[in-house]
C-alpha cells in the first residue's frame, strides 16, 4: 500500500500572513461600515475640536490650536482602533465565531494567530490615522511634511502595542460585559488625559502619574514634536519613549498568550 508524505507544516510567515489576509478579506466585504468608524469619527472629532476649540484658543502657546491637536488626534485614532479591534472584534472571533479553534485545527500554533491579529489591528488602525494626517495636511496643518512618513512607520509600531493590550485584555474576557471596565478606564481616560487636547502637565500630578502609565502618552510626545518642531526632540527621548512602549507591548503579549493557552488547550 503507498505511503502518502505528511505535508510541510506552513512556515511562521506564511502562517501569521494568511491570517492576517483572512481578516482582511472579512473586512473587505463590510468596508463601508467599517470605514464609518476608523476614518469617519476621528475626522469628526479633527474638525470638533481643532475648529470648535480652536476658535477659543487660537494659539497653544507659539502653536495654532489646530496644528497642535492634530497629533493628538492621529494618536487617539490609531489607540481606539487598535483597542476596539484586538478586544471586542477579537473576542468576537474567539468567543463567538470559534474561529480560533478552528485555526489552530490546522498545523497553526496559538502564537501566530496572536501576532496576525495584533498586525491586522494595527494595520486597521493605521489606516485610519493616516485619514487624519491626510486631511491635516490639505488644511495646511502639518508644518514639517516630510515627517509624515516616519510618523506613520512609529504608529504601526504604537498600534500593535496597543493591540497586544487589547488581546490581552480579550483573553481575561468572559463575556461582551467585561470590555465596559476597558473602555471606561483604559480607552476613555487615554482620550482624556493623554495630552490629545492639552499638555499632560496641566493635571495634578495623581492624573499625570496615570497618564504616564498608558503609552499614548508616550507616542503622543513624540508624534507631536515630529511633526510641529523634530528639533527639539533628542535621540534619548525618542528611546526612552519607545522603549517604554515596547516593553508594554512584549508584556502585554506574552500575557494574552499564557491566558489564552490556558482557555484553549486546559494548561
Amino acid at each position: 500500500m503507498p505511503q502518502t508524505t505528511p505535508l510541510a507544516r506552513p512556515t511562521f510567515f506564511n502562517s501569521v500572513c494568511a491570517i492576517w489576509w483572512r481578516n482582511f478579506k472579512v473586512w473587505r466585504v463590510q468596508f463601508w461600515p467599517a470605514i464609518t468608524s476608523n476614518i469617519f469619527q476621528p475626522l469628526l472629532y479633527l474638525f470638533s475640536f481643532g475648529f470648535g476649540l480652536g476658535a477659543v484658543f487660537a494659539q497653544m502657546g507659539e502653536t495654532h490650536y489646530l496644528a497642535y491637536v492634530l497629533p493628538g488626534i492621529v494618536a487617539n485614532a490609531a489607540f481606539f482602533t487598535a483597542s476596539f479591534e484586538a478586544s471586542i472584534s477579537a473576542f468576537s472571533r474567539f468567543y463567538l465565531q470559534k474561529t480560533y479553534s478552528a485555526i489552530l485545527a490546522a498545523p497553526v500554533k496559538l502564537v501566530e494567530v496572536l501576532l496576525a491579529e495584533a498586525l491586522w489591528s494595527a494595520s486597521k488602525a493605521t489606516l485610519s490615522a493616516l485619514a487624519v494626517l491626510g486631511v491635516g495636511l490639505s488644511l495646511g496643518a502639518i508644518p514639517h511634511v516630510q515627517m509624515v512618513l516616519p510618523v506613520l512607520l512609529f504608529t504601526f509600531l504604537c498600534c500593535f502595542v496597543f493591540a497586544c493590550f487589547g488581546l490581552m485584555v480579550m483573553a481575561y474576557a468572559h463575556g461582551f460585559e467585561f470590555f465596559s471596565y476597558f473602555f471606561t478606564f483604559w480607552v476613555t481616560p487615554a482620550f482624556l488625559f493623554c495630552g490629545v487636547f492639552f499638555e499632560v502637565s496641566r493635571f495634578p500630578e495623581w492624573v499625570q502619574t496615570v497618564a504616564w502609565f498608558i503609552p499614548m502618552t508616550h507616542m503622543i510626545h513624540i508624534v507631536r514634536p515630529l511633526l510641529l518642531a523634530p528639533e527639539t526632540l533628542t535621540l534619548m527621548t525618542i528611546l526612552l519613549y519607545t522603549a517604554y512602549i515596547i516593553s508594554f507591548g512584549a508584556i502585554s503579549f506574552l500575557l494574552a498568550h499564557r491566558r489564552l493557552s490556558r482557555r484553549l488547550f486546559d494548561k
